[in-house]
């Protein structure tokens, strides 16, 4: 069975603009966030659905995986469904 994790990301946010390259101890919170899910003994593989070119840069920085999406979408679910496809 393959399990792949899907990470939306935006820089976008109405609420906490930027929040995906928030710095949290020497480290973006998207590449926490990724890292975290890199340990999952279950998933087969794991990405990032972002629409911002410096979030590809970041992620790809860091050795991530990022699948490019619509930046006219705005929901999560929706953005991950968009690169999956």
């Amino acid at each position: 069975m393959k399990i792949v994790v899907g990470i939306p990301a935006r820089m976008g946010s109405t609420r906490f603009p930027g929040k995906p390259l928030c710095n949290i101890l020497g480290k973006t919170m998207l590449e926490h966030c990724y890292r975290r899910c890199a340990f999952s003994k279950y998933s087969t593989d794991l990405f990032v659905a972002a629409c911002d070119d410096e979030i590809k840069v970041v992620v790809e920085g860091f050795g991530g995986q990022v699948i490019m999406t619509d930046p006219n979408i705005s929901r999560p679910g929706l953005r991950v469904a968009a690169a999956a496809e």
